[in-house]
């Protein structure tokens, strides 16, 4: 929805207005009422494509973050937290 509602408030306000300028000045829920209350139609031929796979082990993703510090043997030594995330099953393994 925000990409939609900086459309519609570039296009009222001309184009170059900022989004954060345009997001501060008029809220999305505004400006749905006010599409909705003026029965405006969205397209929807346009065909989205998803980011998803139909079978396990198709697709990993993998974050990592550093952690927390540990103290071992009086040093300090660096942590880092790491998930991983078949994209089809959903559970991940940390």
């Amino acid at each position: 929805m925000f990409c939609r509602t900086t459309k519609i408030r570039r296009h009222a306000w001309g184009t170059s207005v900022q989004p954060r300028t345009l997001h501060r000045s008029i809220s999305g829920s505004t400006v749905g009422k006010y599409l909705r209350k003026l029965d405006v139609q969205v397209d929807t031929s346009v065909e989205r494509k998803r980011f998803a796979f139909e079978f396990a082990n198709d697709c990993w993703q993998i974050d990592t973050m550093v952690g927390p510090y540990l103290v071992l043997d009086g040093k300090k030594k660096r942590n880092y937290l790491m998930a991983f995330l078949d994209d089809a099953s959903g559970p991940g393994i940390q």
